[in-house]
């Protein structure tokens, strides 16, 4: 049985991950096929009875190709995902295992104009990738989806019939030029929705990609103190799986995530999920943040455009200060204060907790954003025929605070953030998203200096 998919990562052939001076790509599972390399007569160098050429040579690891090769993946690869390079590039070490690069020699007849052209080998299609950004999609594909459902894969060489291999749908995209930008839009697609998937899973990781937490950073001799960084790359699920062999679960237990440390502008890896923190559970300081950190606290920015409706743009997700949240997710409102049936009641004022379970993220004319869904309340439903995500379910009870056919909508300063389980902090601690204005895109954001 193949291993589940772990993020960003390729291992050696023996399964043991690598690792570098930046962050890891690991893909465990691979569907590349050594039987569909060059082989017999493709390999034989002999020239042909006219004196033509036309064979193939393996380059192996140590070449300085294969190893270009890989650093230019890699780097397309961070790009696509928006991965900040820091101290330490991203890089890829090996090819997925069954994938391999051979050049193809050529002449005309005589053995003139000898032409050297270099390929990848291992499609379960029999068919070759031509260039790093062909193969790009695939990778992606290998590295994010958990299905292995090729009708997913938004690759050039799995949208069309090859060799006889009839997959598993048809439609035929090879006339649409593959361009960087369109490389580009189809793995922020494959990727965003493969996150979205496992966000929705009652044991996935709790930070996401772009995300800005806190995390425990340990000075020798010194107090440890919870510091800024963005979230790179995150461990599978551990606790939401029937069956784990050993050898994997062993492996887990080990895994952390990989956070771009602000303070430091490196990458730290192996950050375990106890020793971090949402941003909104921080302490309250007197100074806020400043630079491109004050700005990303303090804005919004949508992805993921999925429909118009009437004169609004629909998305699946959006950016609220330090979180990122998708659509059918539940979010806290700002807390209301309670102040119970006597005006005069010397009592502390309680706070109602409420959360929304997203329907629609609605931009309207290019800032006004919001936000449409089911209101919740703590408490014990008898019966409701709209129901919170099982990840909030599992925590507690909630019941519909309005009838189950209407909606609450509200403008984008209401939310409070993402809801946490109480095993992660108690609601009570964590405080307001304060955003105040939109920004293009987080990558923009997070290029303007600190």
């Amino acid at each position: 049985m193949s291993k589940p998919v772990e993020r960003y990562a390729t291992s050696t052939p023996s399964g043991r991950p690598l690792r570098s001076g930046g962050a890891i790509i690991t893909v465990h599972w691979s569907d590349g096929d050594k039987s569909m390399h060059p082989a017999n007569r493709l390999l034989n160098s002999l020239p042909k009875p006219d004196g033509s050429l036309n064979y193939y040579v393996k380059i192996l690891p140590d070449d300085s190709r294969y190893r270009n090769y890989l650093s230019k993946l890699s780097a397309m690869f961070a790009e696509a995902m928006k991965i900040p390079q820091g101290n330490g590039a991203v890089m890829l070490k090996f090819l997925p295992e069954g994938y391999a690069l051979y050049d193809q020699v050529s002449s005309k007849p005589g053995g003139a104009n000898k032409e050297t052209r270099m390929y990848m080998f291992g499609h379960p299609s029999g068919r070759k990738y031509r260039t790093t950004y062909e193969f790009l999609p695939h990778l992606l594909w290998l590295a994010t989806d958990g299905t292995h459902d090729r009708s997913r894969c938004e690759c050039e060489l799995c949208t069309i019939r090859s060799m006889g291999l009839l997959l598993s749908h048809t439609r035929n995209k090879s006339t649409k030029k593959l361009t960087p930008e369109r490389i580009r839009a189809m793995a922020r697609m494959a990727l965003a929705k493969a996150e979205k998937e496992e966000d929705r899973k009652i044991g996935a990781p709790w930070y996401r990609l772009g995300e800005i937490v806190q995390y425990l950073y340990r000075r020798p001799g010194e107090p440890t103190v919870y510091e800024p960084a963005l979230v790179v790359s995150r461990p599978e699920l551990h606790d939401n799986e029937a069956s784990v062999d050993k050898e994997l679960q062993e492996q887990r237990e080990t895994e952390g995530y990989s956070l771009y440390a602000l303070h430091k502008n490196r990458i730290i890896r192996d950050v375990k999920e106890k020793d971090i923190l949402p941003w909104l559970a921080r302490t309250r300081v007197s100074k806020k943040p400043g630079g491109r950190l004050g700005k990303m606290l303090q804005s919004w920015s949508v992805f993921d455009r999925c429909g118009q409706i009437e004169d609004a743009v629909e998305y699946n997700g959006l950016f609220l200060g330090a979180e990122k949240i998708w659509k059918d997710e539940a979010v806290r409102l700002v807390p209301v204060e309670d102040d119970g049936d006597n005006a005069n009641d010397s009592k502390e004022k309680d706070i109602k907790e409420e959360i929304l379970v997203i329907e629609k993220i609605l931009l309207y004319g290019g800032d006004r954003l919001t936000i449409s869904g089911s209101l919740f309340e703590p408490g014990n439903p008898e019966f409701q025929r709209v129901i919170v995500p099982n990840r909030v379910s599992a925590q507690r009870n909630w019941k519909l605070s309005h009838r189950w056919d209407e909606e609450t909508t509200v403008e984008v300063d209401a939310l409070a953030g993402r809801w946490y389980s109480d095993t992660v902090c108690r609601w009570r601690s964590l405080r307001e998203a304060d955003v105040q204005t939109r920004v293009a895109s987080r990558h923009a954001v997070f290029s303007t200096p600190l």
